[in-house]
């Protein structure tokens, strides 16, 4: 009767002892997909800071090689978008940048 007992506490540990490795295992594999997902969205934002930073300096030469005339009529332009509540996507766009920065 005892060795019976004893052969049945083995197996219980037995697959007590699996569930835990498949479980470890499992945890294993969340913690490094985390850690891959992280990475892949710091790399995104990466990205996209210099796609915004490429566009704004490529904006900003365009204004440049305005004419006098159709910078002021530009500016008037963005001054009362900005004025109708709505702002303007530069404005957004900056507004998002700077938002995901300060994380």
């Amino acid at each position: 009767a005892e060795q019976h007992r004893s052969a049945k506490l083995e197996a219980a540990l037995r697959a007590r002892t699996t569930e835990r490795d498949a479980l470890q295992t499992a945890c294993d594999d969340l913690a490094r997909n985390i850690s891959v997902l992280f990475n892949t969205a710091k790399a995104e934002i990466d990205r996209k800071d210099r796609d915004i930073a490429r566009l704004e300096r490529q904006v900003a030469g365009v204004d440049q090689r305005r004419p006098p005339d159709d910078r002021a009529a530009s500016s008037s332009r963005k001054s009362s978008s900005a004025f109708s509540g709505a702002g303007s996507s530069d404005d957004r766009a900056s507004s998002r940048a700077s938002d995901h920065r300060t994380r």
